[in-house]
């Protein structure tokens, strides 16, 4: 319904359009209108100096809304928007696969942190990649971690791919508006708009390995029902599980994921819209093994009782007012409660002869309201779009860890009764104000602003290692985060940008010794991007330079007992995109990144960070022919070190743990996709394989620490085939 304020440019209100929305006339004599106006902003102006006016002044209000082909291609940064039919044609069947479509992204393989289809872990440049603790995520705007600021991970990542219609990357020139850890970027996953007309679709798949690896399938169901009940009202159900077994042995997973979006206008200018969802998941996790046993069999276990579980309850409602074309006022409040464990087992072959098994069980409570007021004005040459907006965020979190130790081996950890080890209670207190001004004049768009951000974290230690404890380690931040972002219009072909963005990462609640006070800093990224993109009939290609300095760097100290900071890094690379459409059916498309990120500091100076590639790849082709289409897709990536001391060899120490470099891999997916006939165009059949050549490759599991620690076979060639209809 947003894109209908717009019309009163043309004459026709809001409420006019409201019951004429839905005709098809009404969409063609919108699209014309639409058209005519795209043509006038991007066509050249005859005045001397070849410099363009507006001729249309509409509030853009929510950059993560509205989003089309103009506004990513005159976006001032590094922007990309995946879709759901382009990670359905890759074959995608989790969060993981669906990022190595966008360029730069590092996906660990899920046994390396502990997860599985409920975790996600995804770096960007080179920034620590575990749990995703550097970007900040959203849904639909909404954070999605289970505490933004004290926890901001995704040991468990409450959203399923199935329920997505998009998601959204910005690394560039979106820190002010959203944080509050966002140095590597602002990833927003997007929910299917709710239909004009009732309608319900389905897709069911299935997968499971060929050849080699565990003979077992596993399912996904992803339903949708949803239309306009009324002329002002919408409502639509979402629901995406998945079931069933993967490749190796101990690998089950139950995921359900249910979501009910809502929208209704209280006026022609007002509007609310939010959901209710419940995410739920219970996994097993296989974890690495030794040398001899993978070579004996990579798709066995060695840990029966690794396991996770947990939920997530939420609830998110907006109010939108338009006050015309040139102003907006938004509210946006939301709660959440998040409740996991893990469930993890030393390795069993250390050297002290050790049988551990520990459960971290954690609950969070999170609740946060977030206004932000947008106005549009013209000031001589120039106009301005001026938003103001303000967050608070309130997080309270129960944290227990209880240890079952000296159980007897092959013997359930339970058979033994279990110490609670460590019992905390933490909490955050954060309010966040920016402002920024959109500013247009002649060929360019430049956009200053700041973001300040005043923090108070806390962590009461009332267990630690098994004894009683009456700590209380409290601290609080304000920090003034500036960013400039520069758009220029080179041609309607054309766009070229620059930005400069600074990042703010707070103290996380387990950061924040439980013993004696440690007055560490909070983390500072300063990103700076320089790029362009092009666009020419079938042909779209984009570069992008990008110098990350990281300050206050966190990291354990095991002497200490706590974290501590250790100083700088330095992350630098390119990002390369290109696609070309043939117009007969057949389009290519590929992208490459290269990352230099290493220590600035100390006795690790010029040493790579552990677990990135300097390398990643993608490189596909899609051909449609008739009912008939077929997908190429191939990832790459190259090496990767595992510790801080670039180890070369696979190394053991004596509680497991292994670390040593990774080799590079790459991997082909093949699908086709065929129209059933006599049942419209929305009825298909896919089918097709992942990892087409059966590449072997394999990564290293809990090298910082020794549970599930060891060598984790990756996916083998797996086939899959997907019914999906539309009614």
């Amino acid at each position: 319904m947003r894109e209908s304020r717009s019309l009163a440019t043309f004459g026709i209100t809001p409420r006019a359009w409201r019951p004429f929305r839905r005709s098809a006339l009404g969409v063609a004599v919108l699209g014309a209108m639409l058209g005519q106006t795209w043509a006038q902003e991007t066509a050249p102006s005859s005045e001397a100096g070849g410099q363009e006016k507006l001729d249309t002044l509409v509030v853009s209000g929510n950059w993560l809304e509205r989003i089309g082909e103009r506004t990513l291609h005159e976006f001032p940064g590094a922007r990309h928007r995946v879709d759901r039919e382009t990670f359905s044609q890759a074959g995608a069947f989790s969060l993981t696969e669906a990022f190595r479509k966008i360029p730069g992204m590092q996906v660990r393989v899920q046994s390396e942190s502990y997860g599985a289809n409920h975790a996600l872990s995804v770096g960007v440049r080179g920034l620590k990649s575990r749990f995703s603790e550097k970007s900040t995520i959203l849904l639909d705007g909404m954070p999605l971690s289970f505490a933004p600021y004290g926890q901001p991970q995704l040991s468990i990542a409450p959203i399923s791919l199935g329920n997505l219609e998009a998601i959204d990357v910005v690394k560039g020139g979106g820190s002010v508006r959203y944080g509050p850890q966002n140095v590597g970027g602002v990833i927003n996953f997007v929910t299917p708009p709710i239909p004009e007309e009732t309608t319900r679709r389905i897709t069911v798949r299935g997968e499971r390995a060929t050849g080699d690896g565990e003979d077992n399938l596993r399912g996904q169901v992803n339903a949708s029902v949803g239309g306009w009940v009324t002329p002002d009202t919408g409502l639509m159900l979402l629901y995406s599980g998945s079931h069933g077994g993967n490749f190796r042995e101990h690998s089950d997973e139950d995921i359900d994921d249910l979501m009910l979006k809502g929208e209704t206008w209280l006026s022609d200018s007002q509007k609310l819209d939010g959901h209710l969802r419940y995410f739920e998941a219970e996994t097993e996790l296989p974890g690495g093994l030794n040398p001899e046993q993978f070579a004996e069999d990579p798709f066995q276990s060695r840990f029966p009782f690794n396991r996770f579980e947990g939920d997530r309850s939420e609830a998110r409602l907006r109010y939108t007012h338009f006050l015309g074309d040139d102003q907006e006022f938004e509210v946006q409040g939301f709660y959440a409660n998040t409740f996991r464990l893990y469930g993890l087992q030393v390795a069993p072959d250390n050297n002290f002869g050790l049988q551990r098994f520990d459960e971290w069980g954690r609950e969070y409570d999170v609740y946060g309201i977030e206004p932000r007021y947008s106005r549009l004005f013209a000031a001589g040459d120039t106009t301005h779009e001026v938003s103001v907006g303000y967050r608070f965020v309130k997080e309270e979190a129960d944290l227990d860890r209880v240890r079952w130790n000296g159980f007897e081996a092959g013997s359930s950890p339970k058979s033994i009764e279990g110490v609670l080890r460590t019992r905390d209670e933490t909490g955050t207190t954060a309010h966040a104000l920016y402002v920024d001004d959109q500013v247009r004049f002649g060929r360019w768009t430049v956009t200053p602003g700041v973001r300040f951000e005043n923090v108070e974290v806390f962590r009461h230690s009332r267990v630690r290692k098994n004894q009683p404890n009456d700590f209380r380690n409290e601290q609080d931040y304000t920090k003034a985060l500036p960013s400039l972002s520069v758009g220029y219009r080179l041609s309607p072909r054309t766009q070229l940008f620059a930005n400069y963005n600074t990042s703010f990462g707070t103290l996380q609640h387990l950061q924040l010794a439980d013993s004696t006070e440690n007055p560490l800093e909070p983390e500072i990224a300063r990103t700076v991007e320089l790029g362009g993109r092009y666009r020419d009939g079938g042909l779209s290609a984009e570069a992008t330079l990008f110098n990350i300095n990281f300050s206050n760097k966190l990291q354990w100290n095991d002497d200490l007992g706590h974290h501590v900071n250790r100083g700088k890094t330095r992350h630098y690379g390119v990002e390369l995109g290109a696609a070309y459409d043939f117009g007969n059916g057949l389009n290519v498309h590929g992208n490459l990144a290269y990352t230099q990120a290493e220590f600035r500091e100390d006795e690790l100076d010029g040493n790579d960070l552990p677990y990135y590639s300097h390398w990643v790849g993608n490189l596909g082709a899609q051909y449609q022919r008739s009912a008939w289409t077929y997908s190429l897709e191939g990832y790459a990536q190259s090496s990767q070190y595992t510790d801080n001391h670039e180890t070369e060899e696979l190394t053991r120490d004596d509680f497991g743990r292994r670390w040593g470099r990774m080799p590079g891999y790459m991997v082909w997916n093949l699908r086709a996709d065929y129209q059933l006939a006599g049942l419209g165009d929305s009825t298909t059949l896919g089918f097709g394989v992942k990892n087409l050549f059966d590449q072997d490759y394999f990564s290293l599991s809990g090298p910082d620490q020794p549970y599930g620690a060891g060598l984790s076979v990756g996916a083998p060639r797996t086939a899959f085939v997907e019914l999906s209809t539309a009614f």
